[in-house]
């Protein structure tokens, strides 16, 4: 018996009504062989139609990762989850754009069976889940400031020293514990000296979207200078901070940026604190560099956090 190839799967399928769904959508054979994909999935996810079609879509295609930054295409995958249940699977996850960062997306995975029964395929569509018109408003207002990093897309210093500045007042005024975040690319100059600039660029460009995607609306991030990273995340607790860094640092490893040679992953090492009354900017963004550099001192891709758990560290596997 042979396996119906992606044309003829195809072309079974409404393809007027699947070509116009504003969510993405791809059917998969019972082995996961991608046989349709539909051209929300293209802009999405950056993967075109001639690149997918006939791969198994746990071969480098998505890589779904849950909210904790953990693998899903193994026995956790919704493909095999909605199969296995026999019924509609609903989650948020991560997914791989094309360019290498992480995608938020919500997701619906379900089977497809024969009429006799018997399981046929199973089909996955996707919503994009970033924060497209807040992130569109925002963007607008900092670039009229000129408080937007070109390269990136995130704030740039001067946007970073704002935030921190307007959540100390707030912190004066509400008592809520704010997050921030130091963060760094480990060797990033080796990437430079053997890639060379451009792709330095693109490494930069990777790491701020899997960053801003995976925040929350509330927080804001900056591009401090370099390949350093500013985050400031508002309306937390000292409980939930190591937790969320954590989550970062396992995205942004788990991320990466094509290349000639091959995938070129990276890891970031963080300094983590907490606002504390009567802190200024500078003793702010001291203390998190002090952090940040006994983070890099210990070993890289880990973070350091002063708060209740002092010394926490954490390091990618």
């Amino acid at each position: 018996m042979t396996s119906p190839t992606p044309k003829s799967a195809a072309e079974s399928l409404p393809l007027v009504l699947l070509e116009n769904l504003p969510q993405g959508l791809y059917y998969v054979d019972e082995n996961r062989r991608i046989l349709h994909w539909s051209p929300a999935a293209e802009r999405i996810t950056g993967w075109r139609r001639e690149e997918v079609l006939g791969r198994f879509c746990g071969e480098g295609v998505l890589e779904h990762l849950d909210e904790e930054g953990r693998e899903l295409c193994g026995d956790r995958c919704p493909l095999l989850m909605a199969a296995r249940l026999g019924a509609e699977c609903r989650s948020e996850v991560f997914l791989k754009h094309r360019r290498g960062h992480r995608v938020p997306v919500q997701i619906e995975a379900a089977p497809v069976r024969n009429g006799d029964g018997s399981l046929k395929g199973m089909v996955e569509s996707f919503w994009d889940n970033t924060r497209h018109l807040r992130l569109a408003e925002e963007k607008a207002r900092l670039e009229r400031l000129a408080l937007l990093d070109p390269l990136t897309g995130a704030g740039n210093r001067r946007a970073g020293m704002d935030q921190l500045q307007r959540a100390l007042d707030a912190q004066q005024r509400y008592e809520t514990v704010t997050g921030v975040v130091m963060l760094d690319i480990d060797h990033f100059k080796r990437i430079n000296d053997r890639f060379g600039h451009e792709t330095g660029d693109d490494v930069l460009r990777m790491v701020a979207e899997t960053l801003a995607g995976s925040l929350r609306s509330t927080d804001f991030l900056a591009r401090w200078g370099g390949e350093e990273f500013l985050a400031i995340l508002p309306h937390t607790t000292e409980a939930l901070l190591p937790r969320v860094v954590g989550r970062l640092l396992r995205l942004v490893h788990r991320s990466g940026v094509e290349h000639p040679e091959g995938r070129i992953r990276v890891t970031v090492s963080a300094g983590v604190t907490a606002l504390q009354a009567g802190d200024t900017v500078h003793e702010l963004v001291d203390r998190a560099d002090r952090l940040l550099y006994l983070a890099k001192q210990e070993g890289r891709n880990r973070f350091r956090f002063d708060g209740r758990n002092s010394g926490q560290e954490w390091g990618a596997t």
